[in-house]
């Protein structure tokens, strides 16, 4: 098998000895399973590549045979299928089995691969649980500075070591590129105030407004640079009832709106402040929670409330949009334009909480502290215990927690872990994803 790279896109080279978990790794990254995996030495034949992103940041990641040496003629064009891999790559991730230690085969690549002079980091792999962690020490010997340990098969460290690709393959260049590009939706019943809030806002009238519910009919994209961050705003025709949704282009209009929240990362609820919290306030702010968004919750019309009824709306926001507790809230005036440019800092933030990645060695120390020992019943007859928990992914922070009893947890497990999550590490504004998975056995 040839291939022949786009020129466009930096190459990731996976190598090693035969058997250490280079196509487990690879469709870890890939998020993909052509590359075979077997216990059986030498299945990867032929050079693969995939494209993959981390982060945003896009790139190819090439899986190869296992370097060897022996007179074996399969063998011997396996090695020169990854030497050529090497040579044509960018980056190079260098697997190796913690439960083999440093064998003098790995002496012999990393010699190889110190000649060659290109980046280097060393994936000391099969570290399967935080309790294993310091396994891979000795393999700092061989002299490159970064050794990440990691296990391709459940995710565990391999954040880790795609964070220090992604710095290697994509340093910023100046401040335009490290600066925040988020989408937002804004969203609310009819009449809530959407497009006014949206035009000041903006400070310009960019959008009809009317005092008759309906105006916005479709979704409108502007673009606003704000303290140096970039962000899209989507403005959609109001979520109505689906019992008033009677005709074509109220339809329409509902179904635009849904799409625009799959599309956006954050979503902004408009609520009238002076109708108080609705059944399809509620019904909106859960259409943005189930897609996994950051949200954020804005109370409109406060011209026009005193401070009892503020205080009585706040009751209602407690009880009605308790599910969506995280969200922080802001008093707004679309009208007078009252607190309406508060919104950005609150974008901000919710944002960097929505791209956050907690480090393996943060979330071994707060397992251990908070969740290692807590009880959760049991099942089958024995008491279910959580194993690790690994961050896999993003936009929204996911969790994957690792146990004895598979998915046997009850929700108000999954409520006590959320709120720690955010208690240690903020999370403030965006919706956590947690799962969990039976820990592998031995």
């Amino acid at each position: 098998m040839t291939h022949k790279t786009t020129g466009q896109l930096p190459l990731i080279a996976i190598v090693g000895r035969p058997n250490v978990g280079k196509s487990t790794l690879f469709n870890r990254i890939t998020g993909r399973r052509r590359a075979l995996v077997s216990r059986e030495a030498g299945m990867t034949r032929d050079r693969r590549i995939e494209k993959a992103d981390w982060i945003g940041h896009h790139f190819e990641v090439v899986d190869t045979g296992g370097l060897q040496d022996n007179d074996d003629t399969l063998s011997r064009l396996i090695s020169e299928q990854a030497m050529k891999a090497i040579q044509d790559s960018d980056l190079i991730f260098f697997v190796m089995d913690s439960r083999d230690g440093l064998t003098g085969a790995d002496h012999e690549i990393a010699t190889m691969l110190r000649r060659i002079g290109k980046p280097v980091l060393l994936a000391v792999n099969k570290v399967d649980a935080p309790s294993k962690l310091g396994s891979g020490s000795e393999f700092h010997e061989l002299g490159f500075e970064k050794v990440f340990e990691i296990s391709a098969e459940h995710g565990l460290g391999v954040d880790e070591i795609l964070d220090e690709a992604v710095d290697i393959l994509h340093p910023p260049r100046d401040a335009e590129e490290t600066s925040t590009e988020a989408s937002i939706v804004i969203l609310g019943k009819p009449n809530a105030g959407k497009s006014t809030f949206l035009n000041k806002l903006l400070g310009e009238e960019r959008l009809v407004t009317s005092e008759i519910p309906g105006t916005t009919r479709d979704t409108v994209d502007l673009e606003v640079v704000a303290d140096g961050h970039r962000y899209h705003f989507i403005d959609t025709a109001g979520i109505r009832k689906k019992g008033q949704t009677k005709t074509v282009p109220d339809k329409l209009a509902v179904i635009r709106a849904r799409k625009s929240l799959e599309k956006a990362q954050i979503a902004c609820i408009l609520i009238d402040g002076d109708e108080g919290i609705t059944h399809q306030d509620a019904v909106v702010a859960g259409y943005a929670r189930d897609e996994g968004k950051a949200i954020v919750l804005l109370l409109n019309k406060m011209d026009l409330l005193s401070a009892e009824r503020r205080k009585e709306l706040e009751m209602e926001v407690e009880s009605k949009l308790q599910f969506i507790s995280f969200a922080p809230r802001l008093y707004v005036s679309a009208k007078t334009g009252h607190n309406v440019r508060k919104v950005f800092p609150l974008l901000q933030q919710v944002f960097e909480s929505y791209t956050k990645r907690v480090s393996t060695s943060q979330l071994n120390a707060f397992f251990d502290k908070t969740l290692a020992n807590r009880y959760l019943g049991s099942y089958k007859g024995k008491p279910i215990r959580l194993k690790y928990i690994t961050q896999p992914g993003i936009k929204p922070p996911a969790f994957v927690l690792f146990t004895n009893a598979g998915s046997q947890l009850h929700f108000s497990h999954f409520r006590y872990i959320e709120n720690q999550l955010r208690k240690q590490f903020g999370f403030q504004g965006t919706t956590i994803r947690i799962k969990v998975r039976p820990a592998k056995k031995g």
